[in-house]
Order: structure tokens, then sequence, then C-alpha cells
């Protein structure tokens, strides 16, 4: 029942995103990631969610899981929701540790 429940969730994410209708989206969003117990795949959907409603703060804590700032797009994503608060010494610490050392996070306070 609550695989049929996600994969109908995700769907639904994926329908409102298209159709621009982020609020809605981020609904789903928060539900597929509650229902996946916080897959790292839907967390990263809902702070993309975020970052296009606006919410670059509340994105940035949402991608702070310890070691999910390996993966390349999650670096991405954090260092465009500091642009868009332009904090860009955080930018440049994010960029950095991901030249220096892609393996180690980024403290996020």
């Amino acid at each position: 029942f609550s695989t049929v429940m996600l994969s109908k969730a995700r769907s639904l994410v994926k329908q409102y995103c298209l159709k621009h209708m982020h609020d809605t989206a981020l609904f789903w969003a928060e539900k597929s990631l509650t229902l996946s117990s916080g897959d790292s795949t839907d967390l990263y959907t809902f702070a993309e969610i975020l970052f296009v409603s606006g919410q670059f703060q509340r994105a940035i804590h949402v991608l702070s899981v310890p070691g999910l700032l390996r993966s390349p797009s999650v670096r991405y994503l954090v260092a465009r929701c500091y642009a868009a608060c332009k904090d860009w010494e955080k930018v440049l610490d994010v960029l950095r540790a991901a030249k220096d050392d892609p393996t180690i996070g980024v403290c996020m306070e």
C-alpha cells in the first residue's frame, strides 16, 4: 500500500512541477519524503522545489544531512541557494570543499 502511495505522490510532484504549481508540488514532495522515510532522491527533489519557490534558507537546511554533500548535484544546489541569498563567502566555501576534497561535507551553520 505505501509503495503505491509513494509512487503516486512522486508522480504528482512531477505533474505539478511541470505545471509550475510549486506550492502544490512542494506539498506532494513533502509527502513523498515522509513516505520514503527520507530517501535522498526525494530529499533532493524537495530541496529543488524549495529553491524554485524562493525558500533558499529552508533548502539549505534540508540539504544539511550529513554525507549528502558528497553528491555534486547537491553541492551545486546548495551553492545556488547561497548565491540567491547573496552569501558569496558560503558559496565559495561549498565550492572550495568540492575542489579540495569531494568526500568532505561543509558545515551549513
